[in-house]
């Protein structure tokens, strides 16, 4: 038999790992999903103000940076904001599974 975690509250399941409440599962998705729509905005103004100042011409070697400097912050911000988007989507499909999962057993 396991021992309980002295530094988490939360009950152990029969493998030994700590479940997971629909609370809980509910609270990260909505943060997840804070951070996704916040950076999604940022994702968008930058790309905004970039699109407003092109580059006059990128023949020098700090024009070429500076191109290859906005293409990876937009990259960047697009990548973390889809991270965040699917985060989310994979806490709330979670919390449904285990309302269902929790409703099948009731009934059994």
């Amino acid at each position: 038999m396991t021992e309980p975690n002295p530094k988490s509250n939360l009950p152990l399941n029969p493998s030994g790992q700590n479940e997971i409440s629909p609370i809980s599962g509910i609270i990260g998705a909505a943060i997840s999903a804070l951070l996704a729509y916040g950076l999604y905005r940022f994702t968008l103004n930058v790309a905004h103000k970039l699109a407003l100042s092109p580059f006059q011409n990128a023949q020098t070697l700090a024009d070429r940076v500076g191109a290859a400097v906005r293409t990876i912050l937009l990259a960047m911000g697009s990548g973390i904001t889809i991270i965040f988007g699917v985060i989310a989507i994979g806490l709330v499909l979670l919390t449904i599974k285990q309302i269902y999962t929790k409703v099948l057993d009731a009934n059994s």
